[in-house]
């Protein structure tokens, strides 16, 4: 026959009673009763309640002390015992007063049995007054070995914490660019979803808010106040509010939603259905543009956020915010410029510059200016870079680096080469700034000059500043750069190919397969 834990439990309880020595006032007690001289007292735990509490070694030493002291107030300090005294009602208290325990002492010559009311009335009297085991109570006095057990007479009432609020994200909070790949591992940039379209009123996130609390009550009948629950940290940024019933955080207009860090937002998003191929109408955009065609010969594109094209690029200007996705490829005619505050994503990139601070990623490039202050990886589709200059801060992977006809292709590691790119835009514009200004102040005489002239002036103190904090973020950068991962891994390189790290230069002057060449401990090495 199987036993359930609590049975289990009861038998443990039964098996090791408390135990008083002869010296102990319950045992003198004991012994009296018992008309003997001496005797160590067993002190049983009766499970005849439905409450259950643990009697752990340190309750039970206190146990004893306390037992000891309510015997000697009952019955005398010295320990000199009546003839005669009427049952007795002993009620121990747990130190946390979340559970009491009674022992009866029996009447002794012509001492009276308790009636009920006088049990009840001596329990409360002793401070048990909740969770008190009414139905033990009911029939405790019937019992015939009642005397010198204890039962547990009441059960305090623990506190119920409140849970903390949480948030369910209906929306991913962190979109990881990768490209799909499909058959032949070529790369799918349309499945990129970096432009992540929301309608007004869907939900982004879920909220589950905090549970109210409990108070608890000791068996004295004190109040224990239950912990509230901690409220949910709503991620609501703009374009966003709370659902009217406090579930749900909602989007008050149709974009793109992203988060932002802390908060969850709804951007703008600028739908052009078919091609952009009017040069004279660009597109300059607050939000994110998702372009359905090509963008043509002439035509300029900006986003403060990411910029999507389906189709492909010819000679125009590209600059995101963000991410810039080319789902066909760009050719370039060495003439077309993107740049991406964070990534770019091509199938492939032919006589073009392409500046990113994060990445480029592409299925193949050819004779391109690559600059990217993280990673290049062309490792879907051809995989091939052939021709052009790859800068990157980090690394360069490719299944193939050159071609058989010995195309010279340059691997430039280290550095930051999208600051590089800029400060020497920024050079470019303060030469050009300085001959103009020298053209002008022979006209200084001509009013309608002098507002050019100080127009100028104001550029060239700006370029200078900005001049002075890229060399501060360079000398800050080059000092800390000591161990920059920096690194080529490609399957085939053909000569033509030259891969530099700061002053040392490797040629490729063989075919290579499996070339790995990595910055260690101020060196390039092969590895």
């Amino acid at each position: 026959m199987q036993t359930t834990d609590a049975q289990n439990a009861v038998g443990m309880e039964e098996e090791a009673p408390l135990v008083f020595s002869p010296d102990h006032a319950l045992s003198k007690l004991y012994a009296r009763w018992l008309g003997e001289e001496k005797i160590s007292l067993h002190v049983k735990l009766r499970p005849e309640g439905k409450l259950r509490y643990p009697l752990d070694h340190e309750e039970a030493k206190r146990l004893e002390w306390l037992l000891a002291e309510a015997v000697e107030k009952c019955y005398g300090k010295n320990a000199v015992f009546p003839d005669a005294w009427d049952e007795k009602a002993i009620v121990y208290l747990s130190k946390d007063r979340m559970a009491a325990w009674l022992l009866l002492i029996p009447p002794a010559g012509e001492g009276h049995d308790l009636t009920p009311l006088t049990l009840e009335q001596q329990v409360a009297d002793q401070g048990a007054i909740h969770g008190v085991d009414e139905e033990l109570i009911a029939h405790l006095l019937d019992l015939p070995d009642r005397h010198f057990c204890l039962f547990l007479i009441a059960r305090g009432t623990p506190p119920v914490h409140g849970k903390d609020g949480y948030v369910i994200d209906r929306i991913p909070r962190e979109t990881r660019p990768s490209a799909k790949l499909g058959e032949l591992a070529k790369a799918d940039y349309n499945m990129l979803h970096l432009v992540r379209k929301i309608e007004k009123g869907d939900v982004i996130c879920e909220i589950v808010q905090a549970t109210k609390a409990t108070d608890g009550v000791t068996v004295s009948g004190e109040i224990i106040p239950g912990k509230v629950g901690v409220k949910p940290e709503i991620p609501s940024g703009r374009n966003t509010k709370i659902s009217e019933d406090g579930r749900f955080l909602i989007a008050v207009r149709s974009g793109h939603v992203e988060f932002s860090g802390m908060n969850f937002l709804v951007k703008p998003v600028l739908e052009i259905q078919g091609n952009v191929d009017n040069p004279t109408a660009d597109v300059n955009f607050l939000g994110d543009v998702h372009i359905h065609g090509d963008v043509t010969n002439g035509c300029t594109v900006r986003a403060m956020g990411n910029i999507q094209i389906d189709g492909s690029i010819e000679i125009c200007s590209i600059e995101a915010g963000e991410n810039l996705i080319v789902s066909s490829g760009v050719q370039g005619q060495d003439q077309t410029v993107l740049r991406a505050h964070k990534s770019v994503f091509a199938k492939y990139l032919e006589h073009c510059a392409v500046y990113a601070r994060n990445s480029v990623e592409a299925d193949c490039i050819i004779d391109c200016e690559i600059c990217s202050n993280g990673d290049v990886r062309v490792r879907t589709g051809r995989g091939a870079i052939i021709g052009g200059i790859i800068r990157a801060a980090r690394e360069v992977t490719a299944d193939i680096i050159g071609s058989k006809a010995e195309h010279p292709t340059a691997i430039i590691l280290g550095g930051l080469p999208c600051e590089r790119y800029e400060r020497r835009q920024i050079l470019d514009e303060l030469e050009e700034s300085k001959k103009d200004l020298e053209r002008l102040r022979l006209w200084a005489h001509v009013p309608e000059k002098q507002k050019e002239i100080a127009f100028l002036e104001t550029s060239i103190r700006v370029a200078r500043l900005k001049l002075e904090r890229f060399e501060k973020e360079y000398e800050a950068y080059f000092q800390a750069q000591s161990g920059q991962r920096r690194r080529l891994y490609a399957d085939v390189v053909y000569p033509g190919t030259e891969v530099r790290m700061d002053d040392f230069v490797e040629r490729i002057l063989y075919l290579e397969r499996g070339c790995k060449i990595a910055w260690i401990n101020g060196r390039m090495r092969r590895i």
